[in-house]
């Protein structure tokens, strides 16, 4: 339309941006804990996961951090 302006990126806060394949195990204390896999999804290093999480993007998204709680789905 004439006039209108776009933004040059999505206008959405958060996306989806990659899989990331984990390797999910009870602790002593009774928490799930899990370790980031090296390789992308496909890759012989990924084979052993148990898990995988969905790494967010966009203008607030901020990467995991060690002892973050994060929402994983369990294969």
């Amino acid at each position: 339309m004439a006039g209108e302006v776009r933004p040059p990126e999505p206008s959405m806060e958060k996306g989806f941006f990659a899989i990331k394949f984990l390797r999910v195990e009870a602790a002593e204390d009774g928490t799930l804990r899990g370790t980031p896999l090296p390789g992308r999804p496909g890759s012989p290093e990924c084979e052993n996961a148990n898990a995988f999480y969905m790494l967010p993007t966009g203008k607030n998204a901020t990467p995991p951090a060690a002892g973050d709680v994060v929402w994983v789905e369990f294969r």
